[in-house]
């Protein structure tokens, strides 16, 4: 077997709930607390994509592969981990929205507009109440959730039904399979409501008293 590494003291579980504490307390200045929101806001929507929560570890790789970093895939997606951030194709369309390394400045009307819609669609395929799980406000069971979805769809993903044996599996150097990607962009879908819906329920819980 591999030996596992000690699980590290600080993590996104952890960085959750400091932003939560620090936002439920009336000592810091507004300021400080509009930056812990800004990173509540980014910690939430992160542990919700499953790469996030898995690192697979091996002879080859004991240090872990680092969220699927080192699980390198042929075509558009260097690795497992830029898929998924890509939300296996589904996303690809957003990516002009602020693009990689450009500094940070305010969205156009336009790019609200088109965010906004996209919001409108997955709260309209996915009502808030068939996802009676939207109310667990837990980053814990958050990221068991977002582990096993990582396993069943991510590492696991299908991307031949036909075939069988290892073939039936995405592998390192494959190219996802317009299957795999279909699943997989099923999964982000919910997933991305799903956070959505659990991120406004925290946020009213926090804020209300602001």
């Amino acid at each position: 077997g591999v030996a596992l590494p000690p699980a590290p003291e600080v993590d996104i579980r952890w960085a959750i709930r400091q932003c939560r504490s620090i936002l439920q307390d009336e000592r810091p200045k507004r300021a400080e607390k509009a930056r812990f929101l800004a990173f509540l806001v980014h910690f939430v929507s992160d542990l919700h994509q499953p790469l996030h929560s898995t690192s697979v570890y091996s002879n080859e790789l004991p240090g872990g592969n680092r969220g699927g970093n080192e699980f390198p895939l042929e075509g558009p997606w260097r690795n497992l981990h830029m898929l998924w951030d890509d939300g296996c194709g589904f996303l690809s369309d957003y990516n002009d929205i602020r693009p990689y390394g450009e500094p940070p400045q305010p969205l156009r009307p336009d790019q609200v507009a088109r965010i906004q819609a996209l919001a409108s669609r997955l709260m309209e395929r996915y009502p808030e109440n068939t996802l009676p799980e939207a109310h667990i406000l837990d980053a814990d069971f958050w990221a068991l959730e977002s582990h096993k979805l990582a396993l069943d769809f991510g590492y696991r993903g299908i991307k031949d039904p036909q075939a069988r044996g290892r073939a039936r599996y995405l592998q390192p150097g494959d190219e996802p399979t317009p299957h795999y990607l279909e699943r997989g962009q099923e999964v982000v879908q919910r997933q991305l409501a799903l956070s959505g819906y659990r991120l406004a329920a925290l946020l009213n819980e926090l804020l209300k008293e602001e």
